[in-house]
């Protein structure tokens, strides 16, 4: 409901132009307020800097006048501004262009934002274009597909972010860089295929993208952010690459349909939550080198029967196997040095199987866990 933004008179940083607040010193447009009921907005012609969703949600304007002054949009300033229709920019001699459909900075090769429309469910980007800009396609609910030409390099942050209706994408081969939350929230998005150009992959590109079942990620990728796959309820197949060092923090949090991956050879780290309430899980390896599993890394996998705990690991975390009820049997080994709280809450059908004398043989007995060693032909509950 914010309709107007007063600065005090003398202020050193800020100023306000007719309720909008601009930063003096960069002549930079930082907030339009988002309850304002104009339908036309004329940038004034002293701005150099509109700042990344500067105009965020702003549900009134339908037309934006972007004069030559202008040199640098940062991110998407127009980002879920549902009913903006036109942008109007100044002349040929702009930094900007509008192609009826997207803004885009020609200098940069970049596109800044895509107008969303009921009457265009397609968009295909043009030839020339490097990169789709931070959040450049967010909120727009009606596009159903996108298709890149191969000029496209890189994938900004957000930059389909919350497109619900999005269930196609033809991309570039040439992608090197896709952004933290790319296409999360794309709840209709079934499959998506990574070139294998691809080095980064950034946090939570297909969060809670609730159908998608299958994504291949080509050897090419050497990092990868954190919940990539967080509450994909779908999703059963995933190829990770083969130099991959690290199963990132909640990578497969809530996939509830994943029953089996296959873990890389290159793998050290599983981080924390990477499996958590992956209800299907039914079987994992675990590489022998790996040296840490997070906590809860596979809390609440009620499916998996057995795993065996590689040499490398010396500490069980806080929670790891918490309220994984189906589990059954867990192969510790001799170089366990430390065992946490909750490690095995409420695995009620569990026995542990460990060596004599050992640290891990020791903790089954103080915690009243059933155990039994390699080398046993029965049970041994004491």
């Amino acid at each position: 409901n914010l309709k107007e933004i007063e600065v005090a008179y003398g202020n050193p940083v800020f100023e306000d132009i007719e309720g909008v607040l601009f930063n003096k010193k960069y002549k930079e447009l930082l907030i339009y307020p988002t309850g304002r009921e104009e339908c036309e907005y004329e940038i004034p012609s002293e701005t150099k800097v509109v700042n990344g969703f500067a105009f965020g949600m702003c549900k009134n304007i339908e037309s934006i006048f972007i004069p030559n002054g202008v040199t640098e949009m940062k991110g998407n300033p127009f980002a879920g501004c549902s009913n903006i229709r036109n942008i109007e920019v100044s002349s040929e001699k702009s930094l900007f262009d509008f192609d009826g459909s997207a803004l885009i900075d020609k200098s940069k090769r970049r596109i800044i934002c895509y107008i969303d429309s009921k009457l265009v469910n397609e968009y295909k980007i043009c030839k020339g274009i490097a990169e789709i800009g931070d959040s450049a396609f967010s909120y727009c609910r009606y596009l159903t597909r996108i298709d890149m030409t191969d000029d496209v390099v890189r994938i900004g942050n957000n930059a389909f972010f919350s497109c619900t209706s999005l269930n196609s994408i033809g991309m570039s081969k040439n992608v090197r860089y896709i952004g933290d939350y790319a296409f999360a929230d794309c709840t209709e998005l079934k499959k998506v295929e990574i070139c294998d150009k691809t080095s980064h992959i950034g946090s939570r590109i297909f969060e809670y993208c609730y159908s998608l079942e299958r994504v291949d990620f080509p050897d090419s990728v050497i990092s990868m952010g954190d919940g990539i796959f967080e509450s994909c309820i779908a999703l059963k197949y995933v190829t990770l690459p083969e130099k991959l060092t690290d199963i990132s923090n909640y990578m497969f949090s809530g996939c509830i349909s994943l029953k089996d991956i296959s873990i890389p050879d290159s793998v050290k780290t599983i981080g924390k939550g990477a499996f958590d309430s992956c209800s299907e899980l039914e079987y994992i390896e675990i590489p022998v080198n790996v040296d840490s599993i997070g906590e809860f890394a596979f809390a609440r996998c009620d499916s998996l029967k057995k795993i065996e705990i590689p040499e490398n690991i010396q500490k069980i975390n806080r929670g790891t196997f918490y309220w994984s009820t189906g589990l059954k049997n867990v192969v510790l080994h001799d170089e366990i040095k430390c065992i946490d709280d909750y490690a095995f809450y409420n695995c009620l059908n569990i026995i542990l199987t460990v060596p004599r004398d050992s640290y891990a043989a020791q903790y089954a007995k103080d915690n009243d866990l059933n155990y039994t060693y390699p080398d046993a032909n029965d049970w041994l509950n004491n």
